[in-house]
């Protein structure tokens, strides 16, 4: 413990903020000292409690020496997830900012940055070029317009994943595109370098007539090499080992966890029964209000008498951990385990 509080101690004496950068990092490492009290169980020392807040405080000021502070990440992501002072919060520890880019044929491709959990992942990117490069894009472009047949997703260990493009911005003005990159998987996608590789940007759309509208915005190739590092704030599930599903049936709970921005359970049934999708995540938050994760994949596979399913969930905003009061799963209501 003390030779640890020295190293921590020798890379604060290499850092220098401005008030408001102390005051941010001060919010974030609280929040996730908070979090740790609320949620840890109850077999955790006081010591090592201890020494999991310096490091966690640590991390933050480290990463924020290289990427700006929490703030940053919020304002980043706030459009798209929420823009409440928990959600924001929330959004600062479990989020990297980031500026990583590379440029080909005068169009640029940044990773402006990520937030996620064990099994879940957000990436922002905009697609931006300069004066001199020619780029015309037509108007109202859908948010699924991202053609990603040209568009690969590409882990070093091959983790299996879903995924798609979502269109957020498109500025003439400013000569640029955001996009979201969501990434789900029934593995840990944690801590894993990832390279996103786009031939061809193009878009791809259904016009008002059902037929399919193509636009090329640039030839080349794009490679940008990232990884998905910020804090799981993921909470097991606690209550009863079986849940029943949709159509009556009931189903054993092996495995869940719960997030602000998405869920991942592992369960089975008789092998004679069928269901790649048999139930529905209903989140009730504490002032009354409901919001659903969606379904976003899953595997299945067959053990002996029964089927083993894993079925990973996200959501379209960040769902504070203390905002939620219960979880409804099927037909069946659980809680956060909170000892």
């Amino acid at each position: 413990m003390r030779s640890e509080f020295n190293e921590y101690k020798q890379e604060l004496q290499h850092l220098q903020y401005s008030s408001e950068q102390k005051k941010q990092l001060a919010t974030t490492s609280l929040y996730r000292a908070e979090f740790e009290r609320k949620h840890a169980p109850k077999r955790h020392s006081k010591h090592r409690m201890t020494v999991s807040i310096v490091a966690a405080i640590l991390v933050l000021i480290i990463t924020a020496g290289a990427v700006g502070s929490w703030k940053s990440v919020a304002e980043l992501f706030a459009p798209y997830f929420g823009t409440s002072k928990k959600q924001t919060e929330v959004m600062g520890v479990m989020g990297t900012a980031l500026d990583e880019s590379v440029t080909q044929n005068g169009v640029t491709l940044t990773a402006n940055g990520v937030i996620g959990d064990k099994y879940n992942a957000c990436m922002l990117y905009t697609l931006s070029w300069d004066k001199e490069t020619s780029v015309e894009l037509p108007d109202n472009l859908p948010a699924d317009a991202w053609d990603t047949s040209n568009t690969e997703l590409l882990f070093k260990d091959e983790t299996p994943k879903f995924w798609n493009a979502t269109i957020v911005q498109v500025s003439k003005e400013k000569r640029q595109i955001k996009f979201l990159l969501r990434l789900s998987s029934e593995q840990p996608v944690i801590q894993k370098e990832f390279t996103l590789h786009v031939r061809d940007i193009q878009l791809c759309w259904p016009d008002e007539t059902g037929e399919t509208q193509t636009h090329l915005v640039a030839k080349g190739n794009w490679e940008l090499t990232t990884k998905t590092d910020y804090s799981d704030l993921s909470c097991k599930l606690k209550g009863d080992k079986t849940f029943e599903l949709l159509d009556g049936h009931k189903a054993t709970l092996n495995e869940a966890y719960l997030s602000p921005l998405g869920a991942y359970f592992v369960w089975t049934v008789p092998e004679a029964s069928d269901y790649s999708h048999a139930f529905d995540i209903t989140i009730t938050k504490t002032d009354g209000t409901t919001v659903s994760m969606q379904y976003v994949g899953g595997t299945t596979a067959y053990q002996k008498k029964t089927a083993r399913y894993i079925s990973v969930f996200r959501s379209d905003t960040i769902l504070p951990l203390d905002d939620m009061k219960r979880v409804t799963v099927g037909k069946t209501t659980y809680t956060l385990s909170r000892d």
